[in-house]
């Protein structure tokens, strides 16, 4: 330390340090930092890990290598890191199926269990009624995804709007008109 400059002891974050060469532990260590925990602000990585910027950019490069041949890729802005699907990576047909099983499993919103709830008076009232009352489609759809609604029907008027049955419990109630029962 004697010997040097002010200058030569200061050091800032904008110089370039040597460039570190990142050990496979720190590629697998921050990999599994962000797929168990998801994204991560870039600015806390240092900081939780002990590591240098230099370091954390060394691991990145090396878990950047890693993941290579996998269908996962590493991104780190300047603001979050985060381990993500390429591009592709997953078949169109095998997304929606996942998306679609995903979304039948999730709880029915208030606004679900209204529109459901709306249609069983529709259900009762069809026979003395010209036409059922439209909502809109993508509401309907929801519901037959997961099985309360049958016979979703777009409106001929307005594409954005259908018609639906509630689903029945058995076979025969779905072919048999409801019943009209009047009190004595």
């Amino acid at each position: 330390m004697l010997g040097h400059t002010l200058d030569q002891l200061v050091t800032t974050e904008d110089e370039p340090a040597p460039p570190e060469t990142a050990s496979p532990a720190d590629a697998h260590l921050l990999l599994a930092l962000l797929l168990a925990y998801g994204s991560l602000g870039a600015e806390q990585l240092p900081g939780l890990l002990d590591w240098t910027h230099h370091r954390l950019a060394a691991a990145a490069a090396a878990a950047e290598a890693v993941l290579t041949p996998t269908p996962l890729r590493l991104i780190i802005t300047d603001q979050q890191a985060t381990c993500v699907l390429r591009p592709g990576a997953l078949p169109p047909s095998v997304r929606t199926r996942v998306e679609d099983s995903a979304r039948a499993s999730q709880p029915l919103q208030a606004h679900e269990i209204g529109l459901a709830l709306s249609l069983i008076p529709d259900e009762i009232l069809a026979p003395f009624q010209n036409q059922p009352k439209p909502h809109p489609a993508s509401f309907f759809t929801d519901l037959a995804d997961r099985g309360l609604a049958v016979a979703v029907t777009p409106c001929a008027d307005d594409p954005g709007q259908a018609t639906a049955r509630p689903h029945a419990s058995s076979s025969d109630e779905a072919t048999s008109p409801p019943e009209v029962r009047q009190s004595r």
